[in-house]
C-alpha cells in the first residue's frame, strides 16, 4: 500500500510540473525582429496554441516573363493562428519549451504594400493566405529565432491569384517576457 501511495504521489507531482511547463501561452511575449526590422506579438489562445501578430517589413523580389524584374524591402502585416505539437517531446529530451520555443503548424496571413525600391511607388496591396510549419527557438537571454515555410494562395491588387511558396525567417529579441 505504501508502494502504491508513493507511487500515486511521484506520479501527480510529475504530471503537475508537465502540466505547468506546458502551460507556456499564458502570457503574451513581445518580440523585436532586426533581421527584417518590425515588432511581434504572441498572444495565448490555450495551452498549445496562439495568435502572432508581426507589423515589419521583409525583402521582396518579383520577376517573371514579360514583366519587369523589382526588388526592394516592403511594409507587410502578418498574422498566423499557431498549433505547437512537440512539446511533450522536447521536455522528455530535456529541451526547453519556454517562451513556445517548440515546432508549430499554422494558417498564415501576410498584406504586403507593393512598394519597391527598384521601381516608384505604388499604392497596390499584395496578399497571401496558406498553411506552414514552423519552428521558433528562444534562448535563455532571450534571442528568438522563428524559421516557417508553406504554400498559399497569393493575390493582388489589379492581378488575379496564384499559388505559390510562403518563407519566413526571423532573428529578435524578446522585450516582453
Amino acid at each position: 500500500m505504501k508502494k502504491l501511495f508513493l507511487s500515486a504521489i511521484i506520479t501527480f507531482c510529475a504530471l503537475s510540473t508537465v502540466a505547468q511547463q506546458l502551460n507556456t501561452t499564458k502570457k503574451g511575449i513581445l518580440k523585436v525582429n532586426f533581421l527584417t526590422p518590425g515588432i511581434e506579438y504572441e498572444m495565448p489562445l490555450g495551452e498549445k496554441t496562439s495568435l502572432n501578430f508581426n507589423f515589419g517589413t521583409t525583402f521582396g523580389f518579383s520577376a517573371g516573363t514579360g514583366r519587369k524584374t523589382e526588388w526592394g524591402v516592403i511594409p507587410l502585416l502578418n498574422s498566423q493562428y499557431r498549433y505547437y505539437y512537440n512539446f511533450e517531446k522536447r521536455l522528455r529530451k530535456n529541451k526547453r519549451i519556454d517562451y513556445n520555443s517548440g515546432n508549430f503548424l499554422s494558417i498564415t496571413s501576410i498584406l504586403y504594400s507593393d512598394i519597391f525600391l527598384s521601381n516608384s511607388v505604388s499604392l497596390d496591396y499584395t496578399g497571401v493566405i496558406g498553411p506552414t510549419w514552423g519552428l521558433q527557438r528562444t534562448s535563455q537571454s532571450g534571442f528568438n529565432f522563428t524559421l516557417n515555410m508553406g504554400a498559399g494562395m497569393w493575390f493582388g491588387n489589379g492581378s488575379g491569384t496564384d499559388f505559390g511558396p510562403i518563407i519566413g525567417l526571423r532573428l529578435g529579441w524578446l522585450l516582453k517576457k
